[in-house]
């Protein structure tokens, strides 16, 4: 079975959306489509402390 191709990424920005939008823009990129998307991700309670003090790639290669 092959590998997909997709052309999408995710990214954690530290900045308001639009001042990011600025930014790209000022950069040569347009916008295409703009949407709102809430992304929740939920633990047990039991694995709150052993993850607080991991960073986001911490997590996602450890094993529970």
């Amino acid at each position: 079975m092959g590998t997909k191709q997709e052309n999408k990424i995710t990214v954690k920005i530290k900045c308001e959306i639009n001042e990011l939008c600025t930014i790209l823009e000022k950069k040569g990129f347009y916008v295409v489509n703009k949407f709102t998307l809430n992304d929740i991700f939920m633990i047990p309670n039991y694995m709150k402390k052993e993850i607080d003090n991991l960073t986001s790639r911490e997590i996602l290669k450890k094993q529970f």
